[in-house]
């Protein structure tokens, strides 16, 4: 086929899988009026790829990039929607997944470049070239059980940079091989581009997506949050990233005032601080250290004052405790205010509660 107008055209592209079910939902699955209810994994995708691009495809796990590549190379089926392609498509989805493990290195070039659709004539003045690429020396010859994952990738791309087929689809491919052959790769990547093939690869490097990628999108909950300069759309998601990480990471804590004896002692307040500044929200940020300062009154009357401070999680799990004897000075000992710092206040997502 040739690369004459080589492209990807994606006009509202939907995927939704069923959710699953228990025995115990069997009645309402047989009811007449009931739906079963479905996880929508892509929403609305339009996208349009021409030849010479070199796209990347960023987003979390779980925002339907892989299913999207499922779907233009055509093992997986939309819900819905049109998607038109000129060109064949080779996709690397799952690394060694085609290769023979009982054959060598040598003879899997060969069964991958007829997969291909290219005949053993075709590829034999190529094969030295080709291993030249891979530079797995004598492991060539060995069976492939016996590579490593690196070794396996370079053997797969080595197959597809000579075969050059028209649409090429990488997830994760270049990501177990050596600094060495990445570098080789990303050449190879661009050499294909400039001869009008269209290449998009599926990337948590973002160095990887800003080397080898003209052009960038971003997948987020199954639809496209950007499109464009790769840096410029890096840059937007590693910002998404870090609020997301710093909004799940943040520790809600309940200021709950308790009165250890009613008839002399009251804490009026407390008051949460990082970096200085007080935390009017009631969370903290795990990673700094957290103060945490109390107001007392009613202390007078207590001989051997001590206050405690207890960090527990929802479910209960006691985290931290801490406990302290107070030295009542100044003019009026009724009235003192203590601060308990945590120097290593390193916590996971969650709700937790401070007493």
């Amino acid at each position: 086929m040739s690369t004459d107008n080589l492209h990807l055209r994606l006009h509202r592209i939907e995927k939704n899988y069923p959710e699953p079910f228990t025995i115990s939902d069997l009645p309402l699955l047989l009811s007449r009026h009931h739906k079963r209810k479905v996880k929508r994994v892509l929403q609305g995708i339009n996208l349009e790829i021409g030849e010479g691009e070199r796209v990347g495809i960023i987003g979390q796990n779980g925002a339907g990039k892989s299913t999207l590549l499922k779907i233009i190379a055509g093992t997986a089926m939309p819900s819905g929607g049109e998607l038109d392609i000129n060109g064949k498509v080779h996709a690397v989805l799952t690394l060694g997944v085609g290769l023979r493990e009982e054959y060598s290195g040598r003879e899997n070039l060969y069964l991958e470049a007829e997969a291909l659709g290219r005949s053993r004539s075709e590829i034999e003045p190529l094969i030295g070239d080709m291993i030249e690429f891979a530079g797995l020396g004598e492991f060539i010859d060995k069976p492939v059980k016996t590579y490593s994952s690196g070794m396996k990738s370079r053997l797969v791309f080595s197959s597809l940079v000579f075969v050059e087929p028209e649409i090429l689809m990488l997830d994760e491919t270049l990501a177990t091989g050596d600094q060495w052959f990445q570098a080789k790769a990303r050449h190879a990547i661009h050499k294909l581009c400039e001869r009008g093939k269209i290449v998009i690869v599926v990337s948590h490097s973002m160095a990887s997506i800003i080397d080898i990628c003209s052009r960038c999108i971003w997948i987020r909950d199954g639809m496209i949050a950007e499109d464009g300069d790769p840096r410029e759309v890096v840059r937007k998601y590693e910002e998404y990233q870090r609020m997301r990480i710093n909004a799940k990471v943040d520790v809600p804590v309940s200021r709950q005032v308790r009165v250890t004896n009613p008839a002399s002692v009251l804490i009026e307040s407390m008051q949460f601080r990082q970096n200085g500044v007080e935390l009017v929200s009631g969370t903290v940020i795990s990673g700094s250290a957290l103060s945490i300062e109390a107001d007392l009154r009613g202390l007078a009357g207590c001989r051997l004052p001590q206050i405690a401070m207890r960090l527990t999680r929802a479910d209960g799990l006691l985290l931290l405790h801490s406990d302290s004897s107070l030295e009542l000075q100044g003019e009026d000992p009724s009235v003192s205010s203590v601060t308990c710092t945590v120097e290593a206040f390193d916590l996971g997502p969650g709700r937790y509660e401070c007493t």
